[in-house]
């Protein structure tokens, strides 16, 4: 009896044993799988940040680059078997994306440089196109909005006035430099065309050199021929000279580039020397009667190397040569509202010549006036010819109502009975056509407004807002303050300081 009892006690003990066993087991499994869930939550995150650094072939490869680019695209080289559209865009840390190419001009020296130094631009390329073959294509220089003839680029022929085409200076070493000498003052704007031939890669760039005044002491350039305010006569032939200072040396060598009128002179057999042209002929179209400017651009080289550069000017007559008894009527080519001209009157004879005139036998086809019957008189010579000639002060006094614009040129012709007619060409500008009044033109009509120096004075205030037949408009405001007028048309302001 009592060896059964034992054997119930044994039993009871070993169940208490294998529970514990079996709870023990339990947490042990259940903590063994918590750190293996946590683990490939943590490889997963690690795998997902590698792939936004290493691209994948085999997924999107999108990554974190802006554009939807990949980031081992940053470099400048694409890997093999990639698309081109793999490799694009801008991506974060990366100075220079693929397929860039670009310049920069940078001037040598900076600032300001005196007139006939020469200059440098650097012309800096970025290419990361894989493309060779990058040259400067065209330059051209400009003073305001015009092509000018004032600034030379050294070593290239202008296509035309200010514009150099063909330049083909190669950039494939990373950079150019473009020389340039100017033989005038001023704010001139040089603009850069470069790219690679027969692609689509080009760029331009453009800087503004400012050019001090006063020509170098040891280099300048005179016209002997023709003289200043010399006479000449239409359809004969003259020599265009130029004296040069100081003489060249072994090595040096001058060259000459004439403009009549802004216009390049190129004579049909050009000169060995051209500084010196011979038998120029007078003729239209370029030359015209009455006042013509001649400049010269005088250039010394050393080696092909532009050292130097100068100009001269001088305006020059040029008019028809009166037949025996014939009277002629000249005027400048141009000239501005409100300035002060001549009109001339010319022949053979003296006494026809200087014969007395009223200020009211002269006409003109717009508002132009002779304002003195006394003349100054006197002659010049043209070839073995005497020519006698008396001048008449002249003025125009307004625009034609055709002028919509400042500068807008308009031909007029001044006549004298028994003389042939001169024809000239009126031009206006609110800086010239001043005094008391401003006009402006439109193709509505003219406004102008007039300023009278005193309260109620020189009697414009019995002519407000008067309506002509040409449709204008006069207001004249003779106090200083704001003045204020209004009709049945509108109101018109005027404000004086």
């Amino acid at each position: 009896m009592f060896k059964s009892k034992k054997k119930a006690q044994i039993s009871i003990e070993a169940l208490i044993l294998v529970g514990i066993i079996v709870l023990g087991a339990t947490i042990f499994a259940s903590m063994y799988l918590n750190r293996i869930a946590r683990g490939i939550s943590d490889s997963t995150n690690l795998d997902s940040g590698l792939s936004d650094l290493f691209y994948d072939p085999f997924g999107d490869g999108t990554g974190s680059c802006s554009g939807g680019y990949p980031l081992h695209c940053c470099n400048e080289t694409q890997d093999s078997g990639e698309d081109a559209i793999d490799c694009g865009g801008e991506c974060p840390g990366c100075p220079i994306p693929p397929n860039t190419f670009s310049i920069d001009l940078t001037l040598n020296p900076l600032g300001s440089t005196p007139i006939n130094q020469e200059f440098g631009v650097t012309v800096t390329l970025t290419n990361t196109t894989g493309e060779s073959g990058a040259i400067i294509k065209a330059v051209n220089i400009k003073e305001g909005f015009a092509l000018t003839p004032n600034c030379t680029l050294s070593g290239q022929t202008q296509e035309s006035t200010g514009y150099y085409n063909n330049v083909n200076i190669s950039l494939d070493s990373g950079a150019g430099t473009l020389n340039f000498t100017c033989s005038a003052e001023g704010t001139y704007n040089i603009s850069v065309d470069a790219g690679i031939p027969d692609t689509t890669y080009s760029d331009s760039k453009a800087t503004e050199k400012i050019i001090t005044s006063g020509f170098s002491p040891a280099y300048s350039v005179k016209i002997i021929e023709p003289a200043e305010g010399a006479y000449l006569a239409m359809e004969k032939q003259v020599n265009f000279r130029a004296s040069i200072t100081p003489t060249p040396l072994a090595g040096e060598n001058d060259s000459c580039v004439w403009f009549v009128n802004d216009e390049l002179l190129t004579p049909l057999m050009p000169a060995s020397n051209s500084c010196s042209l011979e038998n120029i002929m007078l003729s239209e179209p370029t030359f015209k009667k009455g006042e013509n400017e001649i400049v010269v651009y005088a250039t010394r080289r050393v080696g092909g190397v532009m050292t130097n550069n100068a100009k001269a000017s001088v305006l020059i007559k040029i008019i028809d040569m009166p037949d025996s008894g014939e009277l002629i009527l000249f005027a400048p080519r141009t000239v501005f509202v409100g300035d002060n001209f001549n009109i001339k009157v010319y022949g053979l004879d003296q006494g026809q010549v200087n014969a007395a005139r009223s200020s009211f036998d002269f006409s003109f086809t717009t508002d132009c006036e002779v304002t003195s019957s006394s003349p100054v008189c006197g002659s010049t010579t043209i070839g073995v010819s005497t020519i006698y000639f008396c001048d008449y002060p002249a003025v125009c006094s307004r625009p034609l109502y055709a002028q919509t614009a400042p500068h807008d040129s308009i031909e007029v012709t001044a006549s004298l009975s028994g003389s042939t007619p001169a024809e000239f060409f009126s031009i206006y500008d609110l800086a010239y056509y001043s005094g008391n009044c401003n006009t402006t033109a439109s193709e509505f009509g003219i406004l102008q407004s007039c300023i009278v120096p005193f309260s109620g004075g020189l009697g414009y205030n019995d002519n407000y807002w008067s309506i002509s037949s040409y449709g204008f408009l006069k207001a004249y405001i003779d106090d200083s303050i704001d003045n204020e007028n209004s009709n049945v048309y509108g109101t018109l302001i005027g404000y004086v300081s």
